[in-house]
């Protein structure tokens, strides 16, 4: 049976206002998402505070020594603090913006930086990214009550995983036999093991262990 002109001009006619709602929607919504998922590499930075600190990344054949004027990190770097040693990290959305959290590392201390993200965009509700594999040793993580930005650090290891989304002041330590200790001086902090079997929130004046089985006691002092 053959169709009339004007049933064919309708169907076309309907094709087409569904296009054009389809685009009206479809459009503004993916634009929105990728200015709302867009991000930036955060400026990070490692500086020497005493002895001796090394970086060595996947595209180098040896590691690199960190003199007294630091050294800029990008995502995959590996942080080696040696023996008597102490080495800082500091996080900042660019070079020239003042950092809004700082990672210590101690003697021995050794972490990978997995990624350090910012959004690109004002609008962009996003929270800044900082996510650490803790590989040996203890760390400190230092953010101030007066950081306004919006954050998540989230620290790996062998034992368990930490994260942070509140200004505090905050100790890891993994041990050689791969056992991992937190300390929360103030903050909060979730620590989830590695068999995902035991989740700990965190407080001031808190220490958990990061074994099979959580351990959590109060604070002396």
């Amino acid at each position: 049976m053959k169709r009339s002109p004007e049933r064919v001009a309708w169907i076309m006619l309907f094709g087409a206002l569904l296009v054009c709602i389809s685009l009206g929607v479809g459009v503004p919504t993916a634009v929105f998402s990728y200015i709302n998922s867009a991000t930036n590499e955060a400026f990070l930075r490692v500086s020497l505070r005493a002895g001796q600190v090394q970086t060595s990344a996947p595209f180098e054949s040896a590691p690199s020594v960190v003199d007294l004027t630091g050294r800029q990190l990008k995502e995959g770097i590996t942080v080696a603090v040696r023996d008597r040693s102490v080495g800082q990290l500091a996080f900042g959305a660019t070079e020239s913006a003042p950092a809004h959290l700082r990672v210590q590392l101690y003697s021995n201390a050794s972490v990978r930086l997995k990624r350090a993200r910012v959004p690109r965009y004002q609008t962009n509700t996003a929270a800044d990214s900082l996510e650490l594999e803790l590989l040996d040793g203890r760390i400190e993580i230092d953010v101030p009550a007066s950081t306004t930005r919006q954050f998540k650090i989230t620290i790996s290891s062998a034992t368990g995983d930490s994260v942070i989304n509140r200004s505090g002041r905050y100790t890891l330590e993994l041990s050689r036999q791969k056992q991992l200790q937190v300390t929360v001086r103030d903050g909060e902090l979730t620590l989830t093991t590695t068999n995902r079997r035991a989740t700990q929130t965190l407080s001031g004046n808190q220490r958990a262990l990061g074994a099979r089985e959580g351990q959590r006691g109060r604070l002396s002092g």
